[in-house]
């Protein structure tokens, strides 16, 4: 018969039934749903894990694997009788109505009522088969959470979840595997000074971009005249805690000066020291001990 040696509906529920005190049933009572029956050499069907996978040889039809999720046993029959090749015979109209779930074992046409499949009719069966799921997509969701913990495994929301700690944020685009790159290349690199961003700037742009500060040697005086007649001086730089970001003069496109200023201005925000701001990004025209700016980038600056 196609119940002997077939086992519970999945290796889950089998080990829940085996977990019982033997004062429960444990028996499917089973009741014949329908037979299934197919024109070539051979055919046998198993049930496992709420799919019904058809293996055949020769015939006018092929085998499958069908998702029983979707199924009453009616429907499942009568999806069955529509394909090619196969043949319903003694459908039970009784239990028509329950779910293709309910259908366990396996079987082969050519054996002894190997044709026979048969669906369960316990309810501790429907009751653990249900529990059977849910701990089944359990055991992948924690074998996938452990993918989660490390970045370069990690989908994409939890890289962004990972990034509330590191604080790099994604560039939307970035595939996965790039932003976890980035994530640790960006925690591991230097910062802060100008050769570093200089750095960061040639990693992320491919130019060698100079980072200079800005000021032309012009010192502020004040002086605070005292009683005694003393008049002691304090200074400053005309310009501090700003700096620009001079690009090669090469040809490119407003389309691509706009993208290459976004990424370099992300870039200096990132990593620049706290109290320090680009002034402007652009292109030398002249050099003479200043610089000029030729007007094909929209430049960003920020208040001295």
């Amino acid at each position: 018969m196609a119940l002997e040696g077939a086992g519970a509906w999945s290796t889950m529920q089998a080990r829940m039934l085996d977990s019982l005190h033997r004062v429960f049933n444990k028996d499917p009572l089973p009741v014949l749903a329908f037979r299934l029956r197919y024109d070539g050499d051979a055919m046998t069907w198993a049930v496992q894990d709420g799919l019904l996978t058809l293996t055949v040889s020769g015939g006018s039809g092929a085998g499958g694997v069908i998702d029983l999720r979707g199924h009453t046993l009616a429907t499942l029959a009568d999806f069955l009788a529509a394909q090619a090749g196969y043949t319903v015979l003694d459908e039970n109209p009784a239990v028509g109505h329950l779910s293709a779930l309910t259908l366990f074992g396996a079987g082969d046409q050519a054996a002894s009522e190997g044709d026979h499949l048969y669906a369960f009719t316990n309810l501790l069966w429907a009751f653990l088969t249900a529990y059977a799921v849910e701990l089944g997509a359990a055991r992948d969701q924690i074998a996938a959470a452990l993918a989660q913990m490390v970045l370069q495994t990690a989908d994409l929301d939890w890289l962004q979840e990972h990034n509330t700690y590191y604080g790099v944020a994604w560039i939307p685009g970035e595939v996965p595997v790039d932003y976890a790159n980035r994530t640790v290349a960006e925690v591991l690199h230097q910062r802060g000074n100008n050769v570093a961003l200089e750095s960061l700037i040639l990693n992320a742009t491919g130019m060698r971009c100079d980072v200079v500060d800005v000021g032309d040697g012009s010192i502020y005086w004040d002086g605070v005249e005292s009683f005694d007649g003393d008049v002691p001086f304090s200074g400053y730089p005309a310009a501090y805690g700003l700096f620009d970001v001079i690009i090669p003069n090469i040809p490119s496109t407003p389309d691509q000066d706009a993208i290459l200023v976004a990424t370099i201005r992300r870039i200096v925000d990132e990593n620049r020291c706290a109290g320090f701001h680009v002034r402007q990004i652009g292109r030398v025209v002249a050099w003479n001990g200043s610089y000029s700016f030729d007007g094909a980038i929209a430049f960003d600056s920020v208040p001295a």
